[in-house]
């Protein structure tokens, strides 16, 4: 558990996901529920060459 300090909780659920999914984290958006306990994702599996 990471306290809502400066977006760090957020950024630890967004590595969670990361590693869950197997995606870059820079693929996963917080869509919603910056400053809530409950929040809305968005994660992209976009493949560029």
């Amino acid at each position: 558990n990471q306290p809502p300090l400066e977006g760090k909780a957020n950024r630890a659920v967004i590595e969670v996901l990361a590693t869950y999914f197997k995606v870059k984290r820079n693929n996963i958006i917080l869509l919603s529920g910056e400053r809530s306990k409950n929040k809305t994702f968005e994660i992209s599996n976009s493949i560029s060459d």
